[in-house]
């Protein structure tokens, strides 16, 4: 693990958290560090593994080995970090989810809650994998300012 900076590092080791991409993904799925911060616990293979299963194309972006939900400099006040954050995982997001026209699901409930307060104001759909009572997943979208 990292120390905790007031800024984010350029790229930091993520173990399994690499890029996937499709040309015709349905979904953008953002991976939590979490499991590759402290041991993998097979949640992005099973994710991936369901979603080829389904016939379900996921893309994951270029640059997620250097995106984070936010929530590790938001939680701490590390506010010149969690805004350089901010705006990496916004750009990226963006661009893969083609402005906006793609969801992006995420596989850890806390990291969906930071992510989609990290994105408001960008045309994003944040989604949690875990969906209750037959919903998708709890989603969260901002507008763009």
């Amino acid at each position: 693990m990292f120390p905790m900076s007031s800024r984010p590092p350029t790229a930091f080791a993520v173990g399994r958290r690499r890029r996937v991409a499709s040309d015709d993904a349905q979904a953008v799925y953002f991976p939590s560090c979490t499991s590759a911060m402290f041991g993998d616990s097979g949640v992005r293979a099973a994710f991936l593994a369901l979603c080829a299963r389904a016939s379900v194309p996921i893309r994951v972006p270029e640059t997620i080995g250097s995106l984070c939900c936010g929530t590790p400099w938001k939680s701490k006040g590390l506010t010149e970090g969690y805004a350089t954050m901010r705006e990496r995982a916004r750009e990226a997001l963006l661009r893969a989810t083609g402005d906006g026209a793609l969801p992006v699901v995420v596989d850890a409930a806390s990291c969906t809650e930071g992510l989609a307060q990290l994105v408001a104001g960008a045309d994003v759909t944040v989604v949690d994998a875990c969906g209750h009572g037959g919903r998708a997943g709890r989603e969260s979208r901002g507008s763009r300012s």
